[in-house]
């Protein structure tokens, strides 16, 4: 019997209908704990809670392009990872310290007997501009950041203070920074922070008159009872020196000075057992040693100009960090590699350096601390960086005994792998998202099979390509039966990019066993005609003189059709893209005059079948940065957008090559602050056209953290979302690189998202689907019901479809043009209804009294087009059947 008995049917909106994504999906698997790609670097450690926590300046935010750097190279972030008592990692993934907008550096970390602190150098918005100062969070035992918003320390809007260091007296800390005083002149000004963060007794604790010599790299450490400040400061050369103070950070009696001779001494370390002090610096006299003493807490230095701990040995910038250990003070310092040297409590080497690491990777910035019986050292670690590729490097850690024996090291700022450049190409019958894995030295083209609505199809993505970070840029194309992926790669540094390609059939199977040679050049992008792929790329075969190539490659044999690339543009072009008519592929591309010129036009050229393209010529021309187009095909005509000067921008182009509207394009939004980046699907019915969105960011001063969102855009070139449809917009995070594809009036959309929980702690893949939406009431006995499909073409018939066995690859219906519903059968019709201008349509129907209390399984199909042939359908629902 039937289920369901018609009442009724509605062709009306349901109230507050509206388009909206799918719930999001990160796509599955890549999740081995490695390397973190990025750098990571400048770090420092504190013992205290279940052994220590260190701190690092971490530049992963960079790895997608979605973040503004603010003016520096990189942007950057505070991290932290705790470690155990033997130096070995605790965290599965880093610890986000911060990760507010512009870049946080130079980091600091004290424990005070119950937590850390730590402090970085950060900016903040003024009225006119932004200032640096001195920010600070406290960080738990377990790991916990206690001050999301960090506490300020210091920022005056006319200063821009330099933080130096943070020390722990049991209780609470202290905190100093480079400041400018009243007069003018510089500054060394601190603070105490009590166990609460609250921030106190901020005070100068030394001015220099203007125009002579500030404290430099200026350490500091608490002996029980008072802290020692130690400084660089230039006199008749560069001297060390040093300042005892009270809890109260109130002077104890006057500056004194460590070394005294002519030669330079410079990047001071300070450490404590308790009670005394020890200070090594770097010293110039024999082209770069290190040396030290110590420095009782009465303020006697107990060797004055120090004693060599590098005899024989010449480093230029050794870097020097010091602890103690329980029984010998021990200074650290780089010379390539890492080396130790024990010194006794009176100040003497009590033995010859102990290699740490040696014998092949550099090491930079070391750090260290003691716990009873010995000490961790952190340090920079460029080992696993590879041949160059990428601004990859990582913190290492290892341990020290007292007795002299080298412990076990190993990387500790590891998480699964940055996912970043994705990209997406399919049809009805599912799509393939590829995108760049990421960690130290290594890069993976992976591809992850999707189905209708954008849900994996894999428990792990497939590895398309592996090497070094010399691969990147992936992209991919569909034929109607197989896909292309292609991206760059060189074989080492010095040696010119060339762009690889690998077909796959939908089951995952590869035709190809290694990956095809294809053309030389960057950037790469496809797209189909039949059995034939055009395959595109930025080539600079002559410096400052940038080409875009081309390839026609045959889809069932994987040949290269053309012996010599095609040219597709004059120079100076980059940032190609390709898209098919029945016929002919249109290339656009991104055209400088020269190499140095900011301004640049889209330009465009169409290539036949048979492969000789034909004139180039204008797309588009705002007179101003038109950036980065994306286009998609409908028939006989394309829609691309590009960026423009903050604001993106979308055009229509005819098979023919008639250009439609104004030059300069059309707004695609009209959010606030810059969108750029754009991607374009076509799925049938309309286009969809997403982007990079720097909107959170209200004041264009600021430095913007990407989100991502996009519009539907009419085939008459109505925008339906001139706002923005929300794609990822998490605050805690960024995201960007919209990437899409479409079908049967539906649209399966990634992105890169930055993601901070275990195991992830990077970008990763973030997977929606944007189509009819099905909606129904609570299914009773005896009782109306109401089913409702929004999202929908007008003038759909909507049939509403249900099944009691269940979701997964139902029949085909040659009625809705070989579409393949996601009920099994057998499948039975509740009823029809014609969807409403608005999109939606509803029907109501009454429960047969009898129905058996079962599982119910729901779907709508959407008949549209002739004989159905761009028909679609609604994801399913699930519900029990009540009594």
């Amino acid at each position: 019997m039937r289920l369901f008995l018609l009442t009724s049917f509605l062709v009306a909106a349901a109230p507050g209908a509206v388009a909206q994504y799918s719930e999001p999906i990160l796509l599955p698997g890549d999740t081995a704990s490695l390397p973190s790609a990025g750098a990571q670097d400048y770090a420092e450690i504190a013992a205290g809670g279940p052994g220590f926590l260190v701190v690092w300046e971490d530049a992963r935010a960079g790895l997608s392009g979605t973040v503004d750097p603010g003016g520096v190279p990189n942007p950057t972030d505070i991290y932290a990872a705790r470690l155990d008592a033997a130096g070995r990692l605790l965290d599965a993934s880093p610890i986000a310290v911060t990760r507010r907008s512009f870049a946080q550096g130079q980091p600091k970390v004290a424990w005070n007997g119950s937590n850390w602190l730590v402090v970085w150098r950060d900016y903040a918005l003024t009225q006119f501009y932004y200032t640096q100062g001195v920010y600070a969070a406290r960080v738990s035992p377990a790991g916990e950041v206690l001050d999301p918003a960090p506490i300020l320390i210091d920022n005056d809007e006319y200063v821009d203070e330099q933080p130096w260091d943070v020390a722990g007296d049991g209780g609470g800390w202290a905190v100093i920074w480079q400041d400018i005083g009243s007069s003018g002149g510089w500054t060394l000004s601190g603070c105490q922070v009590d166990a609460a963060g609250a921030v106190f007794n901020k005070k100068v604790i030394l001015s220099f008159a203007i125009g002579s010599s500030s404290a430099w790299n200026v350490r500091m450490a608490w002996g029980g009872d008072r802290y020692l400040l130690v400084w660089e400061q230039w006199v008749a050369s560069n001297d060390i020196k040093g300042k005892l103070l009270d809890a109260a950070l109130n002077p104890i009696g006057s500056t004194f000075s460590m070394t005294t001779n002519v030669w330079n001494q410079d990047r001071p370390t300070v450490t404590s057992n308790g009670t005394d002090f020890y200070v090594a610096w770097s010293d110039e006299q024999l082209s770069g040693q290190v040396f030290g003493t110590p420095v009782l807490n009465n303020g006697t230095v107990v060797m004055p100009d120090g004693a060599n701990l590098t005899p024989g040995i010449f480093v230029l910038y050794p870097n020097p960090a010091a602890a103690w250990d329980g029984q010998h003070w021990v200074v650290l310092w780089e010379n390539w590699g890492l080396y130790a040297s024990q010194v006794n409590a009176a100040g003497t080497p009590a033995g010859a350096p102990i290699p740490m690491v040696s014998g092949g990777p550099t090491v930079t910035n070391p750090c260290a601390d003691g716990a009873p019986g010995g000490v961790v050292a952190v340090w920079t670690d460029w080992r696993n960086t590879t041949d160059n590729f990428g601004d990859s490097r990582d913190l290492f850690a290892g341990g020290l005994t007292a007795a002299g024996q080298v412990g076990p090291q190993e990387c500790i700022t590891v998480n699964a792998p940055a996912q970043v450049q994705p990209d997406i190409a399919g049809d009805k019958d599912g799509y393939l998202a590829v995108f760049l894995s990421l960690s130290t030295g290594s890069a993976r083209v992976l591809g992850q099979r999707l189905d209708f609505f954008g849900r994996p199809l894999d428990p792990q993505p497939l590895v398309i390509a592996s090497g070094t970070q010399a691969v990147r840029s992936p992209a991919v194309a569909w034929n109607g039966s197989l896909y292309l992926v292609v991206w760059e790669e060189q074989a080492s540094s010095g040696y010119p990019p060339a762009v690889k390609g690998r077909r796959m059939l939908p089951d995952g199977t590869f035709l190809d066993a290694a990956p095809l040679d294809l053309l030389p050049g960057n950037t790469p992008a496809a797209a189909a005609i039949g059995d034939s792929f055009l395959v595109v790329s930025s080539h600079e075969a002559i410096n400052h003189y940038r080409l875009i190539k081309g390839v026609r490659v045959q889809g069932s044999t994987g040949a290269v059709l053309d012996a010599t690339p095609l040219d597709l543009s004059n120079s100076y072009a980059v940032a190609p893209d390709v898209a098919a008519f029945a016929d002919r592929w249109i290339v656009l591309c991104q055209r400088h005059v020269s190499h140095d010129s900011p301004y640049s036009s889209i330009d465009a050229v169409f290539v036949p079948l048979a492969g000789a393209p034909g004139a180039f010529f204008l797309a588009c021309d705002s007179g101003a940065t038109d950036r980065a187009p994306a286009l998609a095909v409908e028939g006989a005509r394309a829609f691309f957008a590009w960026g423009d000067g903050g604001d993106v921008r979308g055009r229509f182009l005819q098979s023919g090559g008639a250009l439609l509207g104004p030059p300069e394009g059309q707004l695609l939004t009209i959010a606030l602050n810059e969108q750029f980046d754009p991607g374009v699907a076509w799925s049938g019915t309309q286009y969809l056209a997403g982007w990079t969105d720097w909107r959170r960011q209200g004041n264009p001063v600021e430095p913007g953290i990407g989100d991502a969102y996009s519009t539907r855009v009419r085939p008459d070139g109505t925008v339906l979302d001139p706002f923005g449809l929300e794609f990822a917009a998490d605050p805690a995070g960024s995201e960007g690189d919209f990437r899409a594809a479409g079908a049967r009036g539906s649209f399966v959309a990634i992105a890169t998202a930055m993601r901070e929980e275990t195991p992830f702690g990077s970008y990763r893949i973030l997977a929606r689907s944007l189509g009819p939406q099905l909606a129904q009431t609570e299914l009773r006995r005896g009782q109306p019901a109401t089913f409702s499909v929004h999202g929908a073409e007008p003038a759909d018939t909507a049939f509403f479809l249900y099944s009691l066995s269940g979701t997964g690859s139902g029949p085909v219906v040659a009625r809705l043009g070989d579409l393949r519903l996601n009920l099994l059968p057998p499948v039975t019709v509740i009823g029809q209804a014609i969807v409403a201008p608005s999109g939606s349509a509803s029907l109501t129907v009454t429960v047969p009294p009898g129905a058996p209390l079962a599982g119910v399984y729901t779907q709508a199909a959407l008949l549209r087009g002739p004989g159905g042939s761009n028909s679609g359908k609604s994801d399913t629902l699930a519900a029990q059947l009540l009594p």
